[in-house]
């Protein structure tokens, strides 16, 4: 199973951690773990193409670390757009992914 979980602070996501392999069909052919790979790739070039520098990002098979830096509303609006994304994913295959949110204290 695919985990995606959240950190957010004060109303802001402040880190973003996926792991695990969705494993929902034999590799080359699994669905869910093409999409969830297609959606954080992207979503990790856009931070990186439309604004550097903001975040620390740590891209490896079955573990994704996004540490945001220098927060801002474009940062935010990206990430946000992310977690749509999967989201959607987790509706249609809620076997193979799970969604989480940790709300830190400050």
């Amino acid at each position: 199973m695919i985990k995606v979980k959240t950190f957010n602070s004060n109303l802001q996501i402040i880190s973003i951690e996926i792991s695990g392999h969705a494993k929902s069909d034999e590799y080359g052919k699994d669905l869910v773990c093409a999409a969830v790979s297609t959606v954080i790739t992207g979503s990790c070039n856009a931070l990186d193409q439309l604004v550097p520098d903001s975040c620390v990002i740590d891209l490896k098979a079955g573990l994704t670390k996004i540490k945001i830096i220098d927060n801002s509303e474009k940062v935010q609006t990206i990430l946000n757009t992310m977690l749509v994304q999967l989201k959607t994913v987790e509706q249609k295959y809620p076997d193979y992914i799970a969604l989480s949110t940790i709300d830190m204290e400050e």
